[in-house]
């Protein structure tokens, strides 16, 4: 199968991770074949765990590989327009962009870690004022039989 190909080139000691990379969809663009140059760069402005923002210049087209994995619930935006996201060498993330500087904003954004995350904020809040409620009525049985 096509991915069992691509694991065996991947795993092989050959491949040339630096200079190259397995995508799975088409990058809408035709990057450069050319080494970089020292004037082009990738600078990380946030990483955090649900977002991460990077400044990235380019003399020519290229792609932008981020060796974070790869899940659909992550978007991505270039410049404030949202992209679409690459799969690239089977597990990671990889992002088309055209030559300049470019503020380039990964997102994940999934609707049931969300709600997850509401629910294990209400159940928290619902534990600490049952916790406070018991407390009150504690001392308050304290009071009335002293």
């Amino acid at each position: 199968s096509q991915t069992q190909d691509d694991l065996s080139t991947l795993l092989s000691p050959e491949f040339p991770f630096r200079e190259k990379l397995i995508l799975y969809e088409d990058p809408e663009i035709k990057p450069a074949l050319s080494p970089l140059s020292t004037a082009e760069r990738v600078e990380i402005v946030e990483h955090g765990v649900e977002r991460q923002v990077y400044r990235v210049t380019l003399n020519s087209p290229g792609l932008l590989f981020v060796s974070e994995n790869y899940f659909p619930a992550w978007k991505v935006s270039v410049d404030g327009v949202d992209k679409k996201l690459l799969l690239a060498n089977h597990t990671f993330r990889a992002v088309s962009l055209d030559s300049g500087t470019h503020e380039v904003v990964f997102h994940y954004h999934w609707p049931r870690f969300a709600t997850g995350r509401m629910l294990t904020i209400v159940t928290m809040l619902a534990s600490i004022a049952g916790l406070a409620g018991c407390l009150f009525y504690e001392r308050r049985k304290k009071g009335t039989t002293a």
